[in-house]
């Protein structure tokens, strides 16, 4: 991995003001910043060293004035797979706060007063739908695909799912959110229904992010700003009263037995036994 300057990433702690990085690729060039979700081996699962990464960088980057439009995109085959699994089973209650990300501290368009892209190659699963939703656009390759296995782990679907029904609406979001692990998403679903912006091969999804992106660049920074801010606000208008009430149901949930029995199925191979009976006859079957 290496950094904007082309040295080697060191491991250092993110809040250095050093621009590098262990769990993210990023570069810049034109005014277009290009970062990239880089733990291919674990399919760029969303650990704490990357989201604390993240939330550094997008402060860098906010504080950058030749930044003009971000592209985010995964490393290899895919955009990410959500939520770390490695950290996603916390032995008690008390340690739940420590295990599910703060408010916005991996989404960039919060703190970016510019327009983000999003690019998402391969699969896009669970906490990872969270940049979907906040993108200002998002493209994606044809072999994309979505899904929110929040509810399939004994969790609450909370800021992905009402993030995602402010695109694109209740009746489109719903089957991701509720169907769990069992339902996918593929790149022309997710078009016809409004979370995605346009499909492309995927061997041309970096180009046409970066085609779409130097349009961007060009155009009256002051302007791109202020049409931005109205449009994300039309956008924040919709959910942020909501909100903390979606962060509270995760809070919530992570005291449920559900969440322990999740991890211990997984872990053995099994299909969990909620704490409250599942319908006789009704299937348990779940895609991976």
């Amino acid at each position: 991995m290496v950094d904007v300057t082309g040295q080697e990433a060191s491991t250092q702690d993110p809040s250095s003001q050093a621009r590098t990085w262990e769990t993210l690729g990023v570069s810049v060039e034109a005014g277009v910043a290009e970062v990239r979700l880089a733990r291919a081996d674990r399919l760029n699962a969303l650990s704490s060293r990357m989201r604390a990464e993240l939330a550094a960088l997008w402060r860098e980057l906010a504080a950058d004035p030749s930044v003009r439009v971000v592209v985010v995109t995964g490393e290899g085959r895919a955009f990410s797979a959500g939520a770390d699994f490695e950290e996603l089973a916390p032995t008690d209650a008390a340690d739940a706060g420590d295990a599910r990300p703060a408010p916005a501290d991996f989404v960039p368009s919060p703190v970016l007063e510019v327009p983000v892209l999003v690019a998402v190659n391969g699969l896009c699963l669970g906490g990872a739908l969270r940049f979907v939703a906040d993108a200002d656009v998002v493209l994606a390759a044809e072999d994309a695909w979505f899904s929110d296995p929040h509810v399939s782990l004994g969790q609450t679907s909370g800021p992905c799912a009402l993030g995602l029904a402010a695109r694109a609406g209740s009746a489109a979001v719903a089957p991701l959110a509720l169907a769990g692990a069992a339902y996918r998403m593929d790149a022309r679903q997710a078009q016809a229904v409004g979370l995605v912006s346009e499909v492309v091969p995927s061997e041309r999804l970096l180009e046409r992010a970066h085609e779409l992106a130097r349009m961007i660049a060009v155009q009256s920074p002051t302007a791109v700003r202020r049409t931005l801010a109205l449009l994300r606000r039309r956008t924040r208008a919709q959910v942020e009263d909501l909100m903390p009430d979606a962060w509270a149901a995760i809070d919530e949930m992570w005291a449920h037995p559900d969440v322990a029995e999740a991890s211990d199925a997984r872990a053995e191979g099994r299909p969990p036994v909620w704490a409250d009976p599942v319908p006789s006859g009704a299937s348990s079957k779940e895609e991976a």
